[in-house]
């Protein structure tokens, strides 16, 4: 859990790293928003971002976005990079409650699971930003407002085999 009064909100979204790096994985967990509105994430394939010494806590690579902005965020490089246009995200969203995800991350390509289901298959167009990086949980920036967000059952996997586990087979 992560947790942040209105008066201690981070000036800039903060998390939690791996000691390790990690290049392809799968990284299976539930999450949810407790309190506010703002999204949560997944960091992965970046590195610390602290470049004035004052956020020891920030991160800049690849963000798996949920549950409000289900998409993909590139951290203080090209901003949005992949959004639920289609609306399947929203469509799997156990709406204010737990979501089982799946991020399975193999060379350029990031494809996520909600709740079973496949929401998203994509392939970055530069695959030399995609390298090995810790894992981060993410704690958004939302200055003024209380924020909690919960993470449970994470069970991260390096060079799984490249297919999706929790998607459901129709």
């Amino acid at each position: 859990m992560a947790r942040n009064e209105k008066e201690n909100a981070p000036k800039v979204s903060n998390y939690l790293l791996t000691k390790k790096k990690y290049r392809n994985f799968r990284l299976v967990f539930e999450g949810k928003l407790a309190e506010s509105k703002m999204h949560s994430g997944i960091a992965l394939w970046g590195k610390q971002h602290n470049p004035d010494g004052s956020e020891p806590n920030s991160y800049q690579g690849h963000l798996v976005m949920f549950p409000s902005g289900w998409g993909f965020w590139d951290l203080y490089r090209r901003n949005g990079i992949y959004s639920d246009k289609d609306g399947a995200a929203q469509k799997a969203d156990n709406k204010g409650g737990w979501n089982k995800m799946e991020i399975l991350a193999i060379g350029e390509r990031i494809r996520l699971a909600v709740n079973g289901q496949l929401v998203a298959d994509w392939r970055d167009p530069m695959p030399d930003l995609c390298g090995e990086g810790p894992i981060g949980l993410q704690l958004h920036s939302n200055p003024g407002t209380a924020q909690e967000v919960q993470f449970r059952g994470l069970i991260l996997s390096e060079n799984p085999k490249d297919e999706m586990a929790t998607v459901e087979k129709k």
